[in-house]
């Protein structure tokens, strides 16, 4: 099963507003749809679909931890030490709870992430189930640019009579999709 895409390829050729009867470019654009994929998935340094995370970090004597993948979806265990910590069925019982950013213990719990090296022990599922649209776009865009630039591999820029008429950024991300994608990047915490 290959990894998921960020785009598709009707979505690509839609975009690109192609014809239902030009098709001899789709083997190019089913070759570039994963390449685009491949550039976010690098930026972000890590994929956005749904994946299981194991962390092992730092203990702070803090009652909550952040994880670095966002949004977390469910958390299978958290270890302090050799101490399973339970799932807690409400925040008045002792365990441990999670929303998209963070798990917290409990207070009813009598614990915290104590201090320590390489002591607390995260098992979560995060990611996306369907792809944010504005990744999608910034997908499409790449995409499309690559595809575009196929008549000019190599090229930085044109010119005519000394002037040059257009500059080339092929397979770089602009600033604004760099933008949309911080959005999204990986939460800096405390190892």
């Amino acid at each position: 099963m290959s990894a998921p895409q960020y785009t598709t390829l009707a979505n690509l050729r839609s975009f690109l507003k192609l014809k239902s009867n030009e098709t001899a470019d789709d083997p190019l654009l089913e070759l570039i749809i994963p390449w685009a994929t491949g550039v976010i998935t690098r930026y972000l340094h890590y994929d956005l679909s749904q994946t299981t995370y194991t962390e092992v970090r730092n203990g702070w004597n803090q009652q909550a931890i952040k994880t670095k993948v966002r949004p977390i979806i469910s958390v299978t265990s958290v270890i302090i030490g050799t101490y399973a910590v339970p799932a807690a069925t409400a925040p008045n019982t002792p365990g441990y709870l999670f929303d998209q950013f963070m798990i917290y213990l409990t207070p009813h719990t009598c614990r915290v992430f104590e201090r320590g090296v390489q002591n607390i022990n995260l098992v979560y599922s995060a990611g996306y189930a369907i792809i944010p649209p504005e990744i999608e776009f910034v997908a499409l865009n790449l995409a499309a640019r690559a595809y575009k630039s196929t008549g000019r591999i190599g090229m930085k820029s044109q010119s005519m009579n000394g002037q040059t008429t257009a500059s080339y950024a092929d397979g770089e991300l602009t600033k604004n999709e760099m933008k949309v994608l911080d959005t999204y990047a990986l939460v800096p915490v405390q190892s």
